[in-house]
């Protein structure tokens, strides 16, 4: 969209030396100067085309450039908690003892570059992700936090990338995946991995798009939620 503006704009810088190198020629010939020079020029109302047309060009660039950020930064996102859970379950050791394990964990360097701790346990990355790896009932369990604190601007996208970019292509290591109020860690919506689905706990491998936009959209009232994905 960038590179659209700079053609449109250089071709009107371009057809702009033409008409002034016409005009400079036919202002030679005399009596044909003033009609030429007309001709030649633009009206007011041309130019104020030229800059609301402009105008409406680099509103659709902003834009096209800021969604393409966005993906970009959950795209990273994704690929780093997928880096992070395939070095983590290699340490069946670490879920001997149920708990916070991240000291463990940072001294391992299990976390990606740029991560850092608040509080001494939840990790955050630069683009603002929250998760709280820990373990309990000898399984490691992630938390990540969407409500980007006391803000509570939940990220819908994030949530859904989270689960269908995630979480279901982790299925068969997967006990179960839950979306949950913020306030209250008792209730909310349930996927189970291959070994603990049934016909009444709904499968994550059979999850489709339109039930994890659902379930995400759910957090949109500003009480803050919390995805816990829970391995085996």
């Amino acid at each position: 969209m960038i590179q659209s503006i700079f053609s449109f704009l250089r071709r009107e810088l371009q057809v702009r030396r033409n008409f002034s190198t016409t005009c400079t020629t036919l202002g030679t010939r005399g009596e044909k100067l003033q009609v030429d020079a007309a001709l030649c020029g633009r009206s007011m109302v041309e130019m104020l085309g030229v800059l609301a047309i402009i105008g409406v060009l680099s509103v659709g660039a902003i834009s096209g450039y800021s969604k393409a950020m966005e993906k970009y930064k959950i795209n990273k996102v994704i690929q780093n908690q997928s880096h992070f859970i395939a070095q983590l379950v290699q340490y069946e050791n670490l879920k001997e003892n149920d708990g916070d394990m991240t000291p463990y964990m940072q001294k391992l360097n299990l976390f990606p570059d740029k991560y850092s701790a608040i509080h001494g346990t939840v990790y955050t990355e630069a683009n603002g992700i929250w998760f709280h790896p820990f373990v309990r009932s000898g399984r490691f369990v992630i938390d990540y936090h969407l409500d980007f604190g006391a803000k509570k601007n939940f990220n819908v996208k994030l949530c859904t990338s989270l689960i269908s970019s995630l979480a279901v292509p982790l299925h068969e290591s997967v006990w179960r995946v839950w979306l949950y109020r913020g306030e209250d860690n008792t209730n909310g919506k349930f996927f189970y991995g291959d070994a603990t689905c049934t016909q009444t706990n709904q499968c994550l491998r059979n999850v489709t798009q339109s039930d994890i936009y659902t379930l995400c959209n759910e957090c949109l009232d500003g009480s803050g939620c919390v995805l816990a994905l829970e391995l085996f």
